[in-house]
């Protein structure tokens, strides 16, 4: 099943002759598909519509034969709850996954809405029992020796134990953070739990509801979240076990023939991010990667799967695949070690400059600039200097003069590249160095946009940038990131987040289109001056300027270029005033886009505009070192003192070569706008009819390639280019074949 933002589609695919035998598209789904009557019947579950599908084989392939209504299909979408309390309204119930107990002729289905799992009776096409489970459910699996049902809690870290014929829970277990897949042993009835948010797997006795064992998933022994095991088999014998392992794009196999003393023995590559992972019949492995081969041009996409067909992801660059891999032996395992374990970047490091180590750094104060949406091409593709091509530049020096100022007064970072691909995972890529398995799997799948507080799902294992400065005892003070704006512009802004809570600025909107950019900066500089006047400014400052993301062509509203032009004003005014302050001596201003949504870049769609300012950043220079979200960050925490958050920003390399020893104050001076910051969208501009259907007012609730192709044709008037999309993580020489043990990774 695949059940990406361009669409929910049903795969089917034979294997022995390794090609697709035939795509079913539906409607609406995200998980849940299980085999009845000896493969001749599939039930699915289908999403949103709250149905349960049933397809019959025939002579052409499956076909729709029947559906069981769980409920009215649910329709409140697009919501952006702000820290309300969110009325689902009628049809809350979104059916995801299944499990069959066919001897007693039952389905047993999870609903994500409203939390519960629903006995359906096959034959009279009823549910006969709704049972409440407290958590958000993941995966189920049936006991055939017990007759219960086993149920991964994912927003709980437990597994519940279900009595489907009392419709009881009557047991809980404990297990790591984020359940999700289940393995149940055929040789003995332990059950197998892949714990996405702490790298682990569980080994569990239903009976007694005892751990016997936590198995590590993790490449490397560093601190922090990066492991990230969202899919378990095992092997037909029980005696081997696979972990799919997303953000290490790997398998990690272990021994567990011997109870109490499973052991890791190896790992074999994968696609892009495996969400699951199967064992067939004499060993042979089926691994879903739910975002294929990795980044691709677009315009040579396999063509077989159709715009439709992207499985994780913002946009149809993503398309899953299907791996399949022999059975490994001894010499496969320690060939796909190697090869796992090459390709961990590996970070250097300085050897001098103002970020060799915090106690000497002369950095005592980041100013973190987080923005919307551009492409590196889209903004800086007219800079004479760096990898630029002006031909898919839109928002040129005339729109960004402080933009082009800034990265030539300073540095040229032109291999900087967004982690994530989309606002809800890059405001989680930008300050936490990782996105969760809940992130990932529901950015563009899910109605609710609830990745910047509203969750405990999408709290990474560390937390957040503010957890790491608490942790440390650095100060900091968030102006719009991961905030909740009042539904009365003169109430106070709340935090997003528990680690927020006291350290927000309450005059200043988070994302929120209505509000310019330069209002965003007034409620800034009403703080800045009462700090450079009395002191007290903290560490760190996390500012949100979020408006060059534009809202198209939309009635009556700001132009595209007008939205960014007002956004690059209120970076250079708040460059200049930090340059002019008591604290500039002591500075550094970190600037990046959350994401570069798929936008035109000759180099890459994830590459996009960072810049550097302060006085110990080197003025006039090309710096063509890889940079990333995580690599900012690792600056950010060498400069301030802070641990890594993730394996992500552990094995990140900052941009060292953008750094020097000896300081240059010399202040910045702020560009004036080249554009009228007052020109609104005229009456029938391109994609105006399809722009007010847009809501713009939910981050990325637009469809970012269609709102990709307004501002293009906004700007130049004709279509656009399709964006390039390379594979830029670079692998290091093969390093011997570890020696593993269970719950140790090699370091």
């Amino acid at each position: 099943m695949s059940a990406g933002r361009e669409g929910a589609a049903l795969t089917l695919v034979d294997l022995p002759a390794a090609r697709v035998a035939q795509r079913l598209r539906l409607h609406s789904a995200w998980m849940g598909v299980a085999f009845l009557s000896s493969g001749r019947r599939l039930a699915v579950s289908g999403g949103l519509d709250n149905r349960i599908l049933l397809f019959d084989a025939g002579e052409q392939g499956f076909a729709l034969a029947d559906s069981i209504a769980l409920g009215p299909p649910w329709s409140a979408g697009g919501q952006y709850p702000q820290g309300h309390r969110i009325d689902y309204g009628p049809g809350a119930i979104w059916p995801t996954a299944i499990a069959a107990d066919e001897r007693a002729g039952r389905l047993f289905v999870l609903s994500r809405f409203d939390s519960s799992l629903r006995v359906v009776d096959l034959a009279t096409r009823a549910v006969t029992r709704r049972v409440a489970l407290g958590a958000v459910p993941y995966a189920c699996v049936a006991d055939p020796g017990t007759g219960h049902v086993l149920v991964s809690l994912w927003s709980a870290a437990a597994i519940a134990v279900v009595d489907p014929d009392s419709g009881r829970v009557i047991g809980r277990c404990a297990v790591g953070g984020h359940p999700t897949d289940l393995a149940l042993s055929p040789r003995d009835g332990r059950l197998f739990v892949a714990n996405a948010n702490d790298g682990t797997v569980s080994v569990l006795d239903p009976a007694s509801g005892r751990i016997e064992e936590t198995l590590a998933t993790a490449l490397s022994g560093r601190a922090g979240a990066g492991a990230t095991p969202d899919g378990v088999a095992l092997d037909p014998t029980g005696a081997r076990l696979y972990a799919a392992d997303a953000d290490a794009n790997a398998l990690c196999v272990f021994d567990v023939s011997r109870r109490g003393q499973s052991k890791a023995i190896g790992w074999l590559p994968t696609g892009w991010y495996p969400t699951a992972v199967r064992v067939r019949t004499g060993g042979a492995l089926v691994v879903a990667n739910g975002k294929g081969l990795g980044s691709g041009p677009s315009d040579v996409a396999p063509p077989d799967t159709g715009g439709w067909c992207g499985y994780l992801g913002y946009h149809s660059g993503p398309r899953g695949t299907l791996g399949l891999l022999p059975a490994p032996d001894a010499a496969a395992l320690a060939r796909g070690t190697r090869t796992v374990l090459a390709a961990m970047p590996r970070p250097r490091r300085p050897a001098g400059g103002p970020l060799a180590t915090h106690a000497r750094s002369p950095i005592r104060h980041v100013f973190y600039v987080f923005r919307e949406n551009r492409t590196y091409d889209q903004v800086l593709g007219d800079l004479p200097r760096g990898d630029g091509d002006s031909t898919r530049c839109i928002f040129g020096r005339r729109v960004t003069p402080n933009a082009h100022a800034l990265a030539g007064e300073f540095v040229v970072l032109d291999r900087a590249f967004c982690d994530a691909d989309g606002s809800s995972d890059g405001h989680n890529w930008g300050m936490a160095a990782i996105a969760t398995d809940y992130v990932v799997k529901s950015a563009g799948t899910s109605p609710v946009y609830d990745y910047e507080g509203g969750d405990d799902l999408a709290y990474p294992a560390a937390g957040y940038l503010w957890d790491a400065c608490r942790r440390a005892g650095v100060s900091v003070r968030s102006y719009g990131e991961f905030v909740f704006n009042p539904d009365d512009p003169r109430d106070s802004v709340r935090a997003g987040v528990p680690g927020l809570e006291g350290h927000v600025a309450p005059r200043y909107r988070g994302y929120d289109p209505t509000c310019s950019d330069l209002e965003r900066y007034a409620a800034w500089l009403e703080e800045f001056d009462r700090y450079d006047r009395d002191g007290g400014l903290p560490a760190l400052e996390i500012i949100r300027l979020p408006n060059d993301h534009t809202e198209g062509t939309c009635s009556g509203r700001p132009t595209p270029r007008a939205c960014v032009a007002q956004n690059d004003l209120a970076l250079g005014k708040l460059v200049e005033r930090i340059s002019h302050s008591r604290y500039w001596k002591q500075s550094l201003v970190v600037v990046v886009e959350d994401d570069a949504s798929n936008g035109p870049d000759h180099v890459d769609a994830h590459r996009t505009v960072a810049l550097l300012a302060g006085p110990y950043v080197r003025r006039g220079v090309v710096d063509h070192e890889r940079v990333t979200n995580a690599s900012l960050l690792r600056t950010i925490e060498r400069a301030l003192g802070l641990a890594p958050m993730s394996a992500f920003d552990a094995a990140a390399t900052p941009p060292y070569a953008a750094f020097t020893d000896t300081a240059d104050a010399r202040p910045y001076a702020c560009r004036p706008a080249g554009v009228d910051l007052e020109e609104k969208n005229l009456a029938g501009a391109w994609g105006q009819e399809r722009c007010d259907r847009m809501n713009f007012a939910v981050a990325d609730a637009a469809p970012p390639d269609e709102l990709n192709e307004v501002l293009w044709r906004d700007a130049r008037g004709s279509a656009p280019p399709p964006p390039a999309r390379g594979c830029w993580l670079l692998a290091a020489t093969p390093p011997a074949v570890p020696r593993t043990r269970a719950g140790h990774a090699p370091r």
